[in-house]
């Protein structure tokens, strides 16, 4: 099949046209105008990387993918940023636990939930921001808040945020202070203010990481990595920022209100939200014993069909995992696959590149006008579905009434021009690729068991090459990985490596 065909777009969309998304700030359905005509930027809160990602991280991140996807599809130029905190008090306890400093805990478990999450077929954001690579921002911006009088210093060196002074305190979760508290575990802490305070700066503990700062040592808190990062990689405000459900309150309630205080703007214009995911009813914990890992799942289940999994609910839902829905998925998915490759090989051979007004053109015969009609009514249908909050479940139904009609076009006898192929073809593929299938070439090598243990070790043997100074080694390493499309990357917090794209 020619690349034209395959990446080619089936035609000119106004990326200004339509798009309506469920803003948690104001829990409307609103037009989504972005702060810069045919520009978004977008931010999605990232893993702590303590374990291994989890079947609810993916639940979220294909979510957001699948958002990703459809606004470039209407032709909006997207800046996606992910942060990955790598220092936080589960991943101190975890490396304790098992005997590594925590930088080397992150640095695995980094690896392997990126892996994990490649091998499903989710996009890399255009950016992952490692908490502890911004140190100089974190500690800026909590300069400017306590500048701008609401922070302040503790004896001990810690610094926290003064709620009761931050006018709008709890405007995206809707609650109260006194509400928000009797919800939420908080723990007494006689050096805040109101416990309902919350932490910008840790004083160090010992035995704890640590980093310099103008209050003394110590390390942030949760909250402001994500208003420092987004601020550096995106600017303030910016379009779009998601998580799932479960950080509204207090994570993203604390950045909207650190991050105002510190710039007097707004921090985002659009805020979204996932849906819880249950798994066959009940809420996922490794007490009941139902806590499922991405990597268990894609040892049952293939990628594809656990992306399909996801779609079939609308991303603002709940979502209730279970074996039968997975395999139910796969099938339906097997019957979408099929009439792909039929496709496939229509259009093998057609050089030309997709174009709507050559498929008008050469619509003469009974068969060519109904495909020609089926495309652009399931164009039409599938527009209107993801403009309206992208709603991924009425998507899906379309591309299977699309591909019923295709199936009755492949079957029947009539001349059809391979002009209307390719048009048909490619809105096919180009739509199905914005739910995340029809994937030629998912990244799942990258998450492959034992393609992560050799790196981990590849990677081990360059840094003691470097700790001897053995440059010589440690470049011939990285350049033989080059040769074979694996890129090493060094990070303050040490080496990681990815495919080269």
């Amino acid at each position: 099949m020619s690349e034209v065909v395959a990446e080619s777009r089936t035609e000119k969309l106004d990326p200004s046209r339509g798009v309506r998304i469920t803003d948690s700030l104001t829990n409307e359905k609103v037009p989504f105008v972005p702060l810069e005509p045919g520009r978004v930027r977008m931010y999605v809160c990232g893993l702590t990387v303590y374990d291994d990602a989890h079947i609810g991280h993916a639940r979220t991140y294909v979510s957001f993918d699948v958002i990703r996807r459809y606004l470039e599809y209407k032709g909006f130029d997207v800046r996606y940023v992910q942060n990955i905190t790598d220092v936080e008090d589960k991943i101190i306890k975890a490396a304790e636990k098992a005997g590594v400093s925590h930088l080397e805990h992150s640095r695995k478990y980094t690896q392997r939930a990126l892996g994990d999450l490649a091998r499903i077929g989710i996009r890399d954001p255009d950016a992952f921001c490692k908490v502890t690579d911004h140190m100089d921002d974190i500690v800026a911006l909590i300069e400017e808040i306590i500048e701008n009088g609401l922070a302040y210093v503790s004896d001990s060196g810690s610094v926290y945020f003064d709620v009761a002074k931050k006018e709008g305190y709890g405007k995206l979760s809707n609650r109260s202070v006194k509400e928000m508290l009797a919800g939420a575990r908080v723990e007494p802490d006689p050096e805040k203010r109101n416990p309902a305070d919350f932490a910008l700066w840790k004083a160090a503990k010992p035995d704890e990481p640590h980093w310099e700062s103008p209050w003394g040592k110590g390390r942030p808190g949760w909250h402001i990595e994500c208003s420092a990062m987004s601020e550096r990689l995106l600017g303030q405000p910016f379009d779009l920022h998601g998580g799932g459900r479960d950080l509204i309150f207090p994570h993203h309630e604390n950045e909207i209100a650190q991050s105002e205080a510190a710039k007097g703007t707004d921090f985002a214009k659009y805020w979204l939200h996932t849906g819880f995911l249950n798994v066959e009813g009940e809420k996922m914990s490794k007490s009941l014993g139902n806590f499922i890992t991405v990597r268990e799942l894609l040892e049952r289940h293939a990628a594809d069909a656990v992306r399909y999994f996801y779609v079939l609910t609308h991303w603002r839902s709940p979502i209730d995992f279970s074996e039968k829905g997975i395999t139910e998925a796969a099938a339906a998915l097997e019957r979408l696959t099929r009439t792909r490759e039929e496709l496939d090989k229509r259009v093998s051979g057609h050089e030309q590149p997709v174009d709507r007004y050559l498929a008008v053109a050469n619509a003469a015969s009974d068969a060519e006008k109904r495909l020609f009609e089926a495309t652009e009514r399931f164009l039409s249908v599938f527009t209107a579905a993801m403009d309206d909050d992208f709603n991924t479940p009425e998507a899906v139904a379309a591309l299977h009434a699309f591909a019923g009609d295709l199936r009755k076009a492949l079957s029947d006898n009539g001349h059809v021009h391979k002009a209307l192929w390719a048009y048909a073809h490619d809105a096919f593929i180009r739509a199905g690729r914005v739910l995340t299938l029809f994937q030629d070439a998912p990244a799942e090598a990258a998450g492959d068991k034992t393609l992560d243990a050799v790196m981990q070790a590849l990677l081990k043997i360059r840094q003691e090459a470097r700790e001897r100074k053995d440059w010589a080694t440690s470049d011939a390493i990285r350049d033989r990985l080059a040769e074979v499309g694996i890129e090493v990357q060094d990070e303050k917090t040490g080496a990681t490596w990815r495919r080269a794209s």
